[in-house]
């Protein structure tokens, strides 16, 4: 099945197609590629009904009752049912991962860690974990903290490096985000209290500061010519 096909289909038809795939169990090929591409294309539609059938699973004394399959391999497609949900890489994705660590905090452990890593491969890890945030779950704030940590302390020794000023990367990415999330470039008293900001470390924060809010600036100027 194509994308012009899956774009064409309203969302009764993706519901029923996604609901066949599932209760079926889902195969390593092209039927979970169309599970993949249906997710990605109506998450907040597709994604709560894969959350639901993770869930069945775990709470059935006999797993294999959940699925039309007899045959299926039951942690291979949990485990895919899971992955289908992360590679989305938005917000709802942290939304279902959010329920899933209510479950069990243990087993889904890496699974907001896994969405943030798959919004990064689009450079859209710094919106994502604003709207993370924005979830108010701080099961899934401990989890997005770690890994924005880690990009922006890759960051600091490009500080006031002028090959590193054009290249459109974590900075730049950071100063947009904060562009859209403020209208603008955010003013020292946003920034205080900014939900990613305030909770890297000082060092970090405080090493970035300068060179992101510039950023912002440019970017703001450079929306404006447009």
């Amino acid at each position: 099945m194509d994308p012009d096909r899956i774009d064409a289909m309203s969302d009764e038809e993706r519901l029923a197609v996604a609901n066949l795939i599932i209760d079926k169990g889902v195969p390593d090929g092209e039927t979970g590629s169309i599970l993949s591409m249906l997710a990605k294309s109506r998450s907040a539609l597709i994604l709560p009904v894969i959350e639901a059938k993770i869930e069945q699973v775990l709470r059935s004394p006999n797993p294999l009752d959940c699925f039309s399959d007899k045959t299926v391999d039951v942690p291979q497609t949990t485990h895919l049912l899971c992955a289908t949900i992360w590679n989305v890489g938005d917000q709802q994705a942290l939304r279902e991962a959010s329920k899933l660590l209510k479950v069990d905090e243990k087993r889904f452990d890496l699974m907001a860690r896994f969405t943030m890593y798959a919004a990064m491969s689009d450079g859209r890890e710094f919106t994502l974990a604003y709207q993370g945030f924005e979830l108010g779950d701080p099961a899934i704030d401990k989890r997005i903290l770690p890994v924005m940590e880690e990009v922006l302390e890759e960051e600091l020794p490009k500080v006031g490096k002028a090959i590193y000023d054009d290249v459109q990367g974590p900075r730049r990415e950071w100063a947009e985000a904060l562009v859209d999330k403020y209208g603008g470039t955010p003013t020292e008293a946003e920034w205080a209290s900014d939900p990613l900001a305030s909770r890297v470390r000082p060092a970090t924060s405080e090493g970035l500061h300068d060179q992101v809010l510039h950023f912002a600036v440019d970017v703001v100027q450079e929306r404006a010519r447009k």
